[in-house]
């Protein structure tokens, strides 16, 4: 299968602007300036692109009754019409649908013998076999993460329109372009485009939020999909934490994760602090390995808990690297080394380079990403913290 046989692209909504509404009657005089503010500034809100805000604001107009009902109606005819156009958009881009299905099953044909190989990994032809499975791999996942692009586009367009179309309905506003023969039609064309019921889809749990679809489903697809993107989206927060080739290697390994249908690892301070002390001490002491000349923190296991991690699972470890991409490489052609960052139990990575020393360190913890912020907080890196190179 080639690039041309899907012709995806990624949605994105176009903004609209709300218009501005007359002030409303109320109890035999006009709105107070302070109240058409208020009134103003939630229909602002409820156009914004995260949905979480633009329900809040929906239910915040909802609940100020007959005085923001005309402000209400404008605002979810607005939203309801930008839903339409969406899904107009992903159906002409969504020419053959089945074609998606088949690309999914390929991949899962494909991972099941990859991580297989895995379990045998040595050097030779199973090393070389891992390489066909990760290019055949990076080829067709990138053409899923296009249709799940646009699938997810049209996914939150569904879920929005299944909490406000009630409300619309409730202020018996005519406007046949959301009349139920239309919805009707767009929910239609909404399941092609989805390969699944709109209900079904708008069901699947958000990651950390309920337990995952059955494993290769097309649900699961969905699911995967977007708790890598989380998973990406929170690693992204810690880069400032990193130096640029410490975050390189950390997302090749999360990269070759999704590749092979395992969720990435988080980044996490803690080993990244445990990781890049022990690079720096093999640059300083000018020795390679995992076994520190000092009594005190020896082994990785060591090493891990004296920066406050407890769920060690193992140690990567390599010399003369001079970028992240490369040490990646180093490691993927090592089956040991390739066995850890595949691992799919290892949820925390922490990499550390020091010179052309690097180590990575990997956790079996809970996911910090997955608590709450006052507890992410109670988190901390014991010790001193040792920043990046340079």
């Amino acid at each position: 299968m080639t690039r041309s046989c899907l012709r995806w692209s990624i949605l994105v909504a176009l903004a609209a602007a709300v218009p501005a509404a007359p002030a409303t009657a109320l109890s035999g005089g006009l709105l107070r300036p302070q109240q058409q503010g208020e009134i103003a500034d939630l229909a602002k809100q409820a156009m914004v692109d995260d949905p979480a805000r633009s329900w809040e604001a929906i239910q915040a107009l909802r609940d100020l009754g007959e005085p923001a009902s005309g402000r209400l109606a404008s605002v979810l005819r607005q939203l309801l019409e930008r839903g339409r156009k969406v899904v107009g958009r992903a159906s002409r881009m969504v020419s053959e649908p089945d074609r998606a299905l088949h690309l999914q099953n390929e991949i899962n044909e494909t991972r099941a013998k990859a991580l297989a190989n895995i379990k045998v990994l040595k050097k030779g032809e199973p090393i070389q076999l891992a390489h066909q499975y990760y290019d055949d791999l990076d080829e067709k996942v990138g053409l899923l993460a296009k249709v799940f692009e646009v699938r997810q586009a049209v996914r939150r367009v569904m879920i929005e329109r299944g909490r406000i179309l009630p409300i619309w309905r409730r202020l018996e506003v005519v406007d046949v372009r959301f009349d139920e023969q239309k919805e009707a039609e767009l929910a239609e064309t909404a399941e092609a485009i989805l390969g699944l019921p709109v209900a079904e889809v708008t069901a699947i749990p958000e990651f950390g939020q309920g337990p995952p679809p059955a494993a290769g489903s097309v649900a699961w697809h969905y699911w995967h999909h977007a708790a890598c993107r989380r998973i990406e989206a929170y690693n992204a927060g810690l880069k400032a934490l990193m130096d640029d080739d410490e975050y390189e290697n950390l997302r090749a390994v999360n990269h070759y994760r999704q590749l092979l249908g395992i969720l990435p690892m988080e980044a996490d301070a803690r080993l990244l602090q445990a990781a890049r002390r022990h690079s720096k001490e093999m640059a300083d002491l000018d020795y390679f390995g995992h076994d520190s000349p000092k009594a005190d923190h020896k082994t990785p296991s060591m090493r891990t808990k004296q920066v406050g991690y407890t769920a060690g699972a193992g140690e990567n470890c390599a010399d003369g690297y001079s970028s992240g991409e490369r040490a990646f490489w180093g490691w993927f052609d090592s089956p040991g080394h390739h066995k850890n960052m595949a691992a799919e139990r290892n949820t925390a990575l922490g990499v550390g380079k020091w010179g052309r020393k690097w180590t990575q360190n990997f956790g079996r913890g809970k996911r910090l990403m997955l608590l709450d912020e006052d507890a992410r907080r109670q988190v901390a890196v014991k010790g001193s913290v040792l920043p990046p190179q340079g």
